[in-house]
């Protein structure tokens, strides 16, 4: 009897539009919207949400997600795993100051079949005329931020220097993760923050990576003075792992 195991893949990928929650002026919660899950087996799965709106503070016209995972058919990939995970949101508005016509999270992933870190790309990933207290931000998306060198073995993310160096991290075990973010400058500004009183505070594009995962937020908010929560999307994470013989 052969007791051989073929190789296999996990599939992960989770996406969501929208959460959050409200402390004050009032405790309520904002459901999850759209969000999905990929089976370890991969396939296909896709949600959507129209006219959304959560008292008179966040609404949004429509919002969708999408997540995938299937062998490569690529030629000369020998079974790779690809994995995709989409999240968008358009015509957001919150509270009247921040708004954006469309905000799109996208990782794809190839993991090579016979194990080893994945190549990653942030191609798709943008904000489309997004305006805070009317006036427009363009801020400057670095999607090369996670590329590989082509035609040699893709390196993890958290245990190469380039990468590191790039951010301005360091990791070791006591830093299991790295917290950046796409953004390399906003008007002219190095960072992804925004402070914008009487509103609170804007992150752009955040980026955590670990040794198997990417998550990306585009939007995350920290309302503070007399409406304060935490809320945001849309967000994203992708990771998988080999198996097997």
């Amino acid at each position: 009897m052969n007791d051989t195991t073929s190789r296999m893949h996990y599939y992960h990928a989770d996406a969501y539009a929208f959460s959050g929650s409200l402390q004050n002026p009032f405790e309520k919660i904002i459901p999850v919207q759209a969000p999905l899950t990929l089976p370890v087996t991969g396939g296909y799965a896709a949600a959507r949400v129209e006219n959304f709106r959560f008292e008179e503070i966040v609404s949004f016209k429509s919002a969708y997600t999408q997540v995938a995972g299937a062998p490569s058919k690529k030629p000369n990939k020998n079974g790779a795993a690809d994995t995709l995970a989409t999240a968008a949101i358009e015509g957001l508005n919150v509270r009247d100051i921040l708004t954006v016509d469309r905000v799109v999270a996208q990782i794809s992933t190839e993991h090579p079949a016979a194990g080893g870190p994945p190549k990653v790309s942030f191609l798709g990933t943008r904000f489309e005329n997004l305006r805070i207290n009317g006036r427009l931000v363009s801020p400057d998306l670095d999607l090369e931020l996670c590329a590989q060198e082509e035609g040699r073995p893709a390196k993890s993310c958290i245990n190469n220097p380039a990468f590191l160096e790039k951010v301005g991290k360091r990791h070791d075990e006591n830093n299991p993760s790295v917290l950046c973010s796409l953004i390399k400058e906003v008007a002219g500004k190095p960072g992804n923050v925004i402070h914008l009183p009487s509103f609170g505070k804007i992150y752009l594009a955040e980026l955590i990576v670990d040794h198997n995962s990417y998550q990306l937020t585009m939007l995350r908010l920290e309302l503070g003075c007399a409406i304060q929560g935490p809320m945001g999307g849309p967000g994203i994470k992708v990771n998988g792992k080999g198996g097997g013989g």
